[in-house]
């Protein structure tokens, strides 16, 4: 069984670290 997400990459901005990266995953759907 295979499950298939939504993939959805939001950039947020930190005046410390510079540019940080996080991947959410949404909308999981089994194919």
């Amino acid at each position: 069984m295979w499950f298939y997400c939504e993939q959805r990459h939001i950039i947020k901005t930190n005046k410390n670290k510079g540019f940080q990266g996080i991947l959410i995953y949404r909308g999981c759907t089994n194919i």
